[in-house]
C-alpha cells in the first residue's frame, strides 16, 4: 500500500522540473505526510499536461451522498487496488479520463520485524536520474449542501517487486511507480484497456530503499 510520502521540492522548482505552472502554488507544502490527514498534494492531470494542480489526497466519487459518508470514505480510496481500479464503484468513472501523475519525491512503508518496525523511504526523485511519479486517478465532488468543490486523488497500487517485498513484508504491496517516458502516455487520452500494461511493479533494482 502507500499512506506515507514525502514532498521535498519547492514550487518553483517542481515548474521547472515539469515545464508547467502551478495553479495553486499557496497550497503547497514540502514536508512528509499522512494520507490519513488527506493533505493537498501535486498532481499533473490528463489532457493539463501544462498544468501542476493541489489536489485533496482521499478519491471522492461524483455520488457521494453527503458530507459524513464522504469522510468516511476519503479514509478507504487512499489507495486503488491496479488489478481491480476499471471495476471498482469508486474508481471506475476515473480510468479512462482522470487519470494523475501524482508529484512526490518519495515513499515510505514499513518493515516489520521481530523487533519492531523498521521505516524505509523509497526515493523517486534522485539527481542526475531520469524523473519518476505515482500513478493515480482524480475526481470531483461537489458536498450538496453548502456548494464546496472537492477534487480528490487515489494512488494506485501494484504488486511488490522484489525490494519492495522485502521492505512491506505484511501485505507485499507497492504503489505505481511511472518513469518520465511513460508520463505522456500516462496523461493521453488513450484508454485503459490500452495503458494497462503499464499498471505493474516497478522494474527490480529501480528503487533502493534507505532506513530513516
Amino acid at each position: 500500500m502507500c499512506y506515507h510520502t514525502e514532498v521535498t521540492t519547492d514550487v518553483k522548482r517542481l515548474e521547472a522540473r515539469m515545464k508547467a505552472v502551478a495553479l495553486e502554488a499557496e497550497k503547497h507544502r514540502t514536508g512528509r505526510f499522512t494520507g490519513f490527514a488527506h493533505p493537498f498534494l501535486p498532481v499533473m492531470l490528463q489532457g493539463a499536461t501544462a498544468e501542476i494542480r493541489h489536489f485533496q489526497w482521499g478519491l471522492l466519487p461524483e455520488w457521494v451522498k453527503d458530507f459524513a459518508a464522504a469522510k468516511k470514505l476519503a479514509d478507504q480510496t487512499l489507495n486503488a487496488m491496479g488489478e481491480t481500479i476499471a471495476e471498482k464503484p469508486s474508481f471506475r468513472g476515473s480510468v479512462n479520463q482522470q487519470r494523475c501523475l501524482v508529484l512526490v519525491d518519495n515513499f515510505l512503508e514499513w518493515r516489520h520485524t521481530e523487533l519492531g518496525k523498521q521505516a524505509y523511504r523509497m526515493k523517486l526523485i534522485q539527481e542526475n536520474e531520469p524523473l519518476r511519479a505515482l500513478g493515480g486517478l482524480w475526481s470531483f465532488w461537489k458536498e450538496p449542501v453548502t456548494g464546496m468543490d472537492f477534487r480528490t486523488f487515489t494512488i494506485i497500487t501494484t504488486e511488490a517487486n522484489e525490494e519492495m517485498a522485502w521492505v512491506h513484508n505484511t501485505k507485499k504491496r507497492m504503489p505505481l511507480v511511472l518513469e518520465e517516458s511513460q508520463f505522456e502516455t500516462w496523461l493521453s487520452n488513450a484508454s485503459f484497456r490500452d495503458i494497462q500494461p503499464m499498471v505493474r511493479p516497478a522494474p527490480h533494482g529501480s528503487l533502493k530503499p534507505e532506513a530513516v
